[in-house]
């Protein structure tokens, strides 16, 4: 469902000829009377499409056995994505790491921390997913958990079709600029003529939602909840209108 709010906007701009005095901050080479005028909307929609990161942590005495215990813990990770819905193009690599994992004890005669030595290795593979059917997003995260994800994070919503849901904005945000350049035009004793020029100072997505978890098999059994809410659209424009006496 859709809400659209015409949002009111500080700053105009008028350059009169005639019998009106000329504004501070006029158009200079402007060879007819104008007024500038901010015009600007909100719509307010439901997001369709989620996007989060999964991933398996391991470490092992090796290389060799941190990376091979992390491909298999990962290969069962995507296959329970799959088999949850997710196609082969809502699932992609995002980030491998490898690192060594140091000793932190401390030596027992001097009571100094040891030289720094390395005791393990830590391997992290994540991957970057697309959930169009939010209704399920909790089933997804559930079941990439129980086939051994160890990281979940980084949960936005988002509007597939934003550039539609943009242009309505665009539209009330011209007509909310007409309807101010009317007000001061018909106090000032003028007319709006034509249009001459249109800038879009701002056209903003909102910004995504943080979210994170780790596994917890305890919670298996109550399904995760997730709440979409609403995304927020806005669209800021600069029109200049003719004056007309």
């Amino acid at each position: 469902m859709r809400r659209m709010n015409l949002v009111g906007a500080v700053g105009v701009v008028v350059a009169l000829a005639g019998g009106f005095a000329p504004a501070a901050n006029a158009a200079v080479d402007r060879p007819f009377p104008a007024i500038t005028v901010t015009g600007e909307a909100e719509i307010s929609v439901a997001p369709d499409v989620a996007e989060t990161s999964a991933g398996v942590t391991t470490e092992a005495k090796t290389v060799r056995e941190a990376s091979e215990a992390n491909a298999q813990a990962m290969t069962a990770v995507i296959a329970a994505l799959k088999q949850a819905g997710l196609g082969d193009k809502d699932i992609q690599t995002g980030h491998i790491s490898v690192q060594p994992v140091y000793n932190n004890t401390q030596s027992k005669k001097e009571g100094r921390p040891d030289e720094p030595r390395i005791v393990g290795y830590r391997v992290g593979n994540q991957v970057r997913l697309k959930v169009r059917n939010l209704a399920r997003l909790g089933e997804v995260l559930d079941q990439a958990i129980a086939a051994g994800a160890t990281d979940v994070f980084g949960i936005s919503f988002t509007v597939s079709e934003t550039s539609k849901v943009l242009d309505a904005a665009r539209a009330a945000a011209v007509a909310d600029a007409k309807r101010k350049a009317d007000i001061y035009a018909k106090a000032a004793g003028a007319q709006v003529g034509r249009a001459v020029d249109i800038a879009e100072s701002g056209a903003a997505a909102p910004r995504p939602m943080g979210f994170a978890a780790t596994a917890n098999k305890r919670a298996m059994a109550m399904p995760t909840p997730v709440a979409a809410g609403e995304n927020t659209l806005h669209v800021s424009i600069s029109v200049t209108y003719e004056l007309l006496h």
